[in-house]
Order: C-alpha cells, then sequence, then structure tokens
C-alpha cells in the first residue's frame, strides 16, 4: 500500500462495512470518531480486533485483501481501497474463466 491518502465516501460500502464491524466489536467507541482517516489503532482496536473487522468483511464480501496490505492500511479509507482491489481482482479473474 502506498502512503498516499486514499479517498472514500462516507457513503461507501465496503467503508460502510468496515465502520459497522468496527463499531460491533468496540461498543463504547463514539460513532462519530469513526471517519474514513481514522485509523483502527487510534480507535482504540488491537491486532485482534483488526483480524475479527476484516474476517467479517472478508465473509460478507466474500474476498480479501492481500494480508500485506490489511496489515500495513493506515486507516479506514486504506483498508477500504484495499478491499475494492481485491473485489476488483477478483472480478477480473472470474472473467477469464
Amino acid at each position: 500500500m502506498s502512503s498516499a491518502k486514499h479517498t472514500v465516501s462516507a457513503n461507501d460500502e465496503i467503508y460502510q462495512l468496515l465502520r459497522e464491524a468496527l463499531l460491533t466489536l468496540l461498543t463504547d467507541l463514539d460513532p462519530a470518531v469513526v471517519t474514513p482517516h481514522a485509523s483502527l489503532a487510534d480507535l482504540g482496536a488491537n491486532s485482534y480486533d483488526r483480524f475479527d473487522i476484516l474476517a467479517q468483511v472478508q465473509e460478507r464480501l466474500g474476498v480479501a485483501p492481500p494480508a500485506a496490505d490489511a496489515a500495513t492500511a493506515p486507516d479506514l479509507a486504506a483498508l477500504a481501497a484495499a478491499f475494492h482491489a481485491a473485489r476488483t481482482r477478483s472480478t477480473a479473474g472470474d472473467e477469464g474463466d
């Protein structure tokens, strides 16, 4: 993942799935602080929480970003971008069948 800021709308489907998983897991978290450019660590998520959040979204979408991309994503927008890229790769692979 590059260090460039990723652009994602607050209405983006994958961002919303990540946000929902985060708020479900960290029940004391104020929803107002969960923004596309908030990092999971800054929001109080530890490595186990991060794994659970990624697993929930992966299950819903049926795709997962490469582990390196998921591990180095600096914020929710970057995680959403990684899932978008994985879904695009998956779709492109399906067209080749």
